[in-house]
C-alpha cells in the first residue's frame, strides 16, 4: 500500500469516527483503548484464537485463504497469531476457549431487545471484560461459563428486531467473535474504559438467569410470575436433590444462594433440606443466610436449581391454561389469592409474625387485646374481625402483679391462657401448645433468651425464631412474638419505622413469616395517637399504615385512620354497597358507573371489584372498546350477562 492511499484510508477513518464519535452519549461507556496484536499477551491464556482477514472472516494462516472448518480447528495460541500477522484476530467460543461466551448487542433496539427478554437492563450484568467496533449500541461482552452448564448448551442463540434484522445474540460452541485488529466499517476494534483484560484478567463467571435461553427455558424462567408461583416452584425442585451429592461446600452455598434470590423466607426449606446432610451445621446456616446478600445477587438463581433439578429427573409442570394471576391487596404471596387470617388482614394461620416496638408503646396491651378478639371471635382495633380460637400468652417481660392489674383494667380477666415462664425455652413444650391453641403471643423475644446467656445478636436467636416458625407451620397455628426498635439516631425522634430499625442480627426478620412495626406517632394529632406499620415478608402488604389511638386510663386501642388509605372497615362497607348496587342492576357496570351509585372514590372502587373478582365473588367482563387503547371492565353479580357483552365483539 503506497504511503497515499494509506493517508487516504486513514484520513477517512479518523472522518467516521469523529461522525461516531457524536454518538456516544447514547452508549453505555466510551471506547478507549484500541486493541492491535501488540496487546494479545493480555488476553486470558485459555483464548482459542483464529486469524481473520479485514471482513471477520476465519483464514488459513499459511496460505490466508478462507477457513473451510474454522468451527472444529483447536484454535491458535497469540504466538502463532503474531507469526501469521493477520488483519485481525477472531475468539473461537465455547469449552475450546474455557467455556467462553459472548453476548453481541447489535445496534439499536438491543437493549430494549435484552430488557424484553430477561425483564432486566443490561446493567445487571455483573462487570466483565468488553469490546465494540465503535459503532454507535455496539459491544460484545465476554463471560466464563460454569462447566456445569456445559452439556446443557447445544449452541448459541440470536433475536431479531421487527425488521427481521439480528440485535441481540448469544454466541457459543461453533462461533467466534472478531475482537483485534481490522474492523471494515471503523477501522480497528476497542476496549470499553475499565474492562479490558489489564483491568479484568478474566471474564466474570456468566450468571445464570443469563444461560437460560440457552437451555430453552426463557419463556418458563427469565420472564418470572408472580413470587408465590417462584417459591413453589423452587421448593418442588430442591425436594428432588439429594443432599449428600450437594455436600460440597461450593455446591452446598450453591443452593442456598439460589434459594435466597427467589425469597428470604426459603431459608426453613434450606435449613431442613441441609439437615439430612452427614456433615450439616445449622449455625452455618444461619450464618451464610445472613451473608448471601448483593454480591451474590444474580449470580446463582432459580435457573440453577432447575438446572441441578433437571438432571435428577424433575420436570416442571405447565399449566393447561398459562397466564398472570392477578393478586389482591392483603393477599400478596398466598396461593389462590386468598389468605386464611386469624386477623384480618394482620395475622394469617400459619405464621409466625414479628412486631417490633417502640419502648413505651403499649405493645403488650395491644396484644392483650388480639388475643382476647381472637378467643371470643371479636372484633380488634372496632375494625377488624378475627377469626375464633384459643389464645395463650407466654408473658416473660411483665411480671404476674402487674399482668393482671392491667388485664383488670381492660376488663380481660380471664380472656385467654396466661404462662410465665420461669426456666428456660423449651421447644418440646411449645410445639405440644401449638396443637392446642390457634394463637401464641411470645411478649416478648427476651423469652427465648431466658437462662441461655444469649443475645439479639447471636446466631443461635434467629435459629430458635426459625424453629419457633416451623412448628407453628406446620401445626397451622399462629404466633406473634414482639421484640424491641433500636434507640433512634443522637436521640432524635423516629418519623418512621422500617427493617433496618429492628433490635438484632438481619436473620431475624428472615427467620419470621411478617414483620409489623409499633411507634409513637411523631406528630401527635390526638391523645395517645401510635402508628402500626406492616413491614413486609410474605402475607401483609409492605407500607400497610394504620394509625391507632390508644388509651392510658383503660388501654384502650382503637383504629382511627389508614394513612391515605381506607380502613378495613371503610373497606369492608364498601364492599356491602358494591355488592348491594351490582344486586339490583339488571346489566354489568362499570367501576365508575359503580363509583357515581354508590359515591365513593373512583380507585376505592376499581380496587374493591378488582378484589371481589379474584375471591369469585363477581363477574368481570370485557367492553368493546374497537380494538384500540386500554380496555375496559364492567363487573356484574354471578351469572351470564354475555348478551350484553358477547365474547370478541
Amino acid at each position: 500500500m503506497t504511503s497515499t492511499i494509506q493517508g487516504q484510508l486513514c484520513a477517512a477513518v479518523q472522518q467516521e469516527q469523529e461522525q461516531l464519535a457524536d454518538h456516544w452519549e447514547d452508549f453505555p461507556m466510551r471506547p478507549t483503548v484500541p486493541i492491535w496484536h501488540q496487546h494479545l499477551d493480555d488476553i486470558p491464556c485459555d483464548w482459542a484464537l483464529l486469524p481473520l482477514d479485514g471482513n471477520k472472516t476465519p483464514i488459513d494462516p499459511r496460505s490466508g485463504l478462507p477457513m473451510a472448518k474454522w468451527s472444529e480447528e483447536p484454535g491458535y495460541t497469540t504466538d502463532e497469531i503474531r507469526e501469521a500477522a493477520p488483519k485481525a484476530v477472531g475468539v473461537l467460543l465455547g469449552p475450546v476457549s474455557g467455556g467462553l461466551l459472548a453476548i453481541d448487542f447489535d445496534g439499536p433496539g438491543s437493549e430494549e431487545m435484552f430488557q424484553k427478554l430477561y425483564g432486566r437492563p443490561s446493567t445487571d450484568l455483573p462487570q466483565t471484560i468488553v469490546w465494540t467496533s465503535g459503532k454507535p449500541e455496539r459491544r460484545q461482552v465476554a463471560f466464563v461459563v460454569d462447566q456445569d452448564w456445559w452439556p446443557e448448551i447445544k449452541g448459541g442463540k440470536s433475536w431479531r428486531d421487527n425488521k427481521g434484522e439480528t440485535v441481540l445474540e448469544l454466541r457459543w460452541k461453533g462461533q467466534q467473535s472478531a475482537f483485534s485488529g481490522v474492523h471494515p466499517e471503523t477501522g480497528q476494534y476497542y476496549w470499553l474504559d475499565g474492562c479490558s483484560p489489564r483491568d479484568i484478567p478474566k471474564p466474570h463467571v456468566a450468571p445464570d438467569w443469563l444461560l437460560l435461553p440457552l437451555v430453552g427455558e426463557e419463556e418458563s424462567f427469565v420472564v418470572t410470575g408472580p413470587k408465590s408461583e417462584d417459591v413453589e416452584r423452587a421448593t418442588a425442585m430442591l425436594a428432588v436433590l439429594p443432599p449428600n451429592d450437594f455436600k460440597s461446600y461450593d455446591r452446598w452455598l450453591k443452593v442456598g444462594m439460589a434459594l435466597h434470590s427467589i425469597d428470604d423466607g426459603l431459608l426453613h426449606q434450606w435449613v431442613e433440606w441441609s439437615a439430612q446432610m452427614e456433615n450439616f451445621d445449622e449455625a452455618e446456616c444461619l450464618a451464610k443466610w445472613q451473608s448471601f446478600g448483593k454480591r451474590s445477587a444474580g449470580l446463582v438463581t432459580i435457573g440453577s436449581l432447575h438446572f441441578w433439578a433437571k438432571g435428577y429427573g424433575y420436570k416442571k409442570t405447565v399449566e393447561s391454561n398459562p397466564g398472570f394471576k392477578l393478586v389482591p391487596k392483603g393477599s400478596r404471596g398466598v396461593k389462590g389469592g386468598k389468605v386464611d387470617w386469624v386477623i384480618d388482614e394482620f395475622l394469617a394461620k400459619g405464621a409466625t409474625m414479628l412486631l417490633a416496638a417502640q419502648a413505651g408503646s403499649g405493645k403488650t396491651s395491644l396484644l392483650y387485646a388480639a388475643a382476647a378478639a381472637v378467643e371470643k371471635g371479636d372484633i380488634f382495633l372496632d375494625q377488624i374481625q378475627t377469626k375464633q380460637g384459643r389464645s395463650l400468652i407466654i408473658q416473660g417481660d411483665e411480671p404476674e402483679n402487674d399482668c393482671f392489674n392491667k388485664l383488670k383494667i381492660m376488663d380481660l380477666e380471664g380472656a385467654f391462657d396466661i404462662v410465665f415462664p420461669s426456666s428456660g425455652w423449651d421447644f418440646d413444650w411449645f410445639e405440644e401448645q401449638s396443637r392446642k391453641y390457634d394463637l401464641i403471643v411470645i411478649d416478648s423475644a427476651t423469652s427465648l433468651l431466658a437462662q441461655s446467656g444469649m443475645e439479639h445478636e447471636d446466631p443461635e436467636f434467629s435459629r430458635r425464631l426459625y424453629r419457633i416458625g416451623k412448628i407453628i407451620s406446620d401445626n397451622g397455628s399462629s404466633c406473634i412474638i414482639t421484640t424491641h426498635l433500636r434507640k433512634s439516631a443522637d436521640g432524635v425522634p423516629r418519623r418512621d419505622i422500617t427493617n433496618e430499625d429492628i433490635a438484632g442480627r438481619a436473620t431475624i426478620s428472615n427467620a419470621i413469616t411478617d414483620c409489623w412495626g409499633l411507634m409513637r406517632a411523631t406528630e401527635q394529632r390526638w391523645d395517645d395517637h401510635f402508628i402500626l406499620k406492616c413491614l413486609g415478608k410474605r402475607n401483609c402488604v409492605p407500607n400497610t399504615t394504620w394509625e391507632l389511638q390508644g388509651g392510658e386510663e383503660d388501654y384502650y386501642w382503637g383504629m382511627k385512620e389508614a394513612g391515605n388509605d381506607q380502613t378495613p372497615r371503610q373497606r369492608k362497607q364498601l364492599r356491602d354497597k358494591v355488592m348491594r348496587c351490582l344486586g339490583t342492576s339488571s346489566e354489568p357496570l362499570t367501576a365508575q358507573e359503580i363509583a357515581t351509585l354508590v359515591q365513593s372514590q373512583y380507585e376505592y372502587v376499581r380496587r374493591c371489584c378488582k378484589e371481589l373478582f379474584i375471591r369469585g365473588m363477581v363477574n368481570r367482563h370485557s367492553m368493546n372498546n374497537g380494538g384500540m387503547g386500554r380496555p375496559k371492565w364492567a363487573y356484574s353479580m354471578l351469572g351470564d350477562f354475555s348478551t350484553f357483552y358477547p365474547p370478541g365483539q
